[in-house]
């Protein structure tokens, strides 16, 4: 889903885990770490995940690329 500016980790790293992430980008443009929550697949869903942790997880990572000092497309800085 790169793409789209997040990934989903479907269970893959954690049975019954479902984690939502966006890239943190610093001043030169690169990625220097990752901004995301994990929620047990018990209590969501991938739609719901994207559709409702999503947004909360991409304001987060948009305010820790400003304060790296990154200035590039919003895209790139966890905006859907």
């Amino acid at each position: 889903m790169r793409e789209n500016g997040y990934a989903l980790d479907l269970q893959e790293a954690m049975e019954g885990g479902l984690c939502y992430a966006v890239p943190v980008f610093n001043y030169k443009n690169a990625v220097v770490a990752a901004a995301g929550i994990t929620v047990l697949s018990l209590y969501s869903t991938p739609e719901k995940a994207v559709r409702e942790l999503g947004p909360l997880v991409n304001d987060a990572g948009r305010e820790i690329c400003e304060a790296l000092g990154y200035v590039g497309d919003s895209k790139n800085a966890a905006d859907e």
